[in-house]
């Protein structure tokens, strides 16, 4: 008896802690192989474009090119001209990520000092994509390299990275996130950084803020299932394949 007491305890603690979560979390984790690395697109017969398209309400096999990018995708492209090498991430249809608050100060070689970019904002596991944070349009830098940068240019993010995004769908705005991974390493002395995204998901239902889940593998910080008591939050994933 005292210990289902102390449990009753414990669940009642957790029940007041714990967020409550209204709509249902769809996740899918990258099991592609066609996604470990940028590739070579022709969406204008002959004009080709190095990148990569991720749809978050897809599952890793049923991906967007990048001429088709519905609402909730990504798209990753690689850039050269005069000013040297970038990567960016932008959108598709109707769809915005969130900007960081903070610039990675690059230098710029027409400017001739250090420019503020702007990269997407970085969510850490468990922090909630809504309505409250700041959804911009356009392009976001990932990766800057030109004379003036250093050997590998520079990244305004992290080696992973957790962006946020919001799209219109006919009932409504939807919340999502996607998890990337960058790696580099140099081939005949020239600099290759590859991206690939690890998971992604969306809110299903529209209006209700999307949560960051913890990546493939990660320990969950709460996890109870004894004698009617759970941690109420419903998450169904399609694809349950690891790489």
């Amino acid at each position: 008896m005292q210990s289902i007491i102390k449990l009753s305890v414990i669940c009642s603690a957790i029940a007041l802690l714990a967020p409550v979560a209204l709509g249902e979390m769809v996740v899918f984790e990258n099991t592609n192989p066609a996604l470990n690395a940028l590739a070579i697109f022709d969406p204008n017969g002959g004009d080709g474009i190095f990148g990569q398209a991720l749809d978050v309400t897809s599952d890793a096999f049923n991906q967007p090119s990048i001429g088709a990018l519905p609402g909730g995708s990504l798209v990753i492209m690689h850039v050269s001209g005069f000013f040297g090498e970038s990567t960016w991430l932008g959108t598709g249809m109707l769809t915005q990520i969130v900007r960081a608050d903070e610039p990675t100060m690059i230098p710029d070689p027409f400017a001739g000092q250090l420019v503020p970019y702007y990269g997407p904002e970085n969510f850490s596991d468990g922090e909630l994509i809504s309505a409250g944070n700041e959804f911009v349009d356009g392009w976001r830098p990932l990766h800057v390299l030109n004379d003036l940068t250093p050997e590998k240019g520079s990244f305004t993010i992290g080696e992973s990275f957790t962006v946020g995004v919001r799209f219109e769908r006919t009932d409504g705005e939807h919340y999502g996130f996607a998890r990337f991974e960058r790696s580099y390493e140099f081939i005949d002395n020239r600099l290759s950084v590859s991206w690939h995204p690890i998971e992604w998901g969306y809110e299903t239902i529209a209006g209700v803020g999307a949560s960051v889940v913890p990546a493939p593998g990660a320990v969950p910080l709460v996890m109870v299932s004894a004698l009617g008591c759970s941690f109420m939050i419903r998450r169904r994933r399609p694809d349950r394949r690891r790489m």
